[in-house]
């Protein structure tokens, strides 16, 4: 994982934003996640540590919609990854010859596409 930003580098550039005159935005957090953008899909939680853990998303979660912005955190429900501390066999979608359903790699290694009856 290459980190770009912390939570509270985040919070300035809403700063930079505010004083710039900018009223309205939507921010939309990407990466929060364990070990990032589609680090470990379904797994969530815990918060990157390195962005700044838990506490400081929280505190960047207010802050956005104290000055009015509206906050949103990237998820993805289609994916799912085999490092994922809930994995299982259960969770990818299955081919008609019966692999598991597949068409790319992320950061997270190969990405599998979430069985939706599941």
């Amino acid at each position: 994982m290459k980190l770009y930003l912390t939570f509270d580098e985040v919070g300035m550039l809403l700063d930079a934003l505010k004083s710039n005159g900018v009223e309205k935005a939507e921010i939309c957090v990407i990466g929060w996640n364990q070990k990032g953008h589609d680090g470990r899909y379904p797994q969530l939680f815990p918060v990157e540590e390195s962005a700044g853990g838990e506490k400081a998303l929280r505190k960047l979660i207010k802050k956005g919609q104290a000055m009015g912005y509206q906050m949103t955190c990237h998820t993805c429900s289609t994916d799912a990854y085999s490092i994922a501390d809930c994995w299982s066999d259960d969770l990818p979608a299955i081919t008609k010859d019966g692999k598991f359903r597949s068409h790319t790699v992320y950061s997270g290694g190969r990405m599998y596409d979430v069985c939706l009856k599941q």
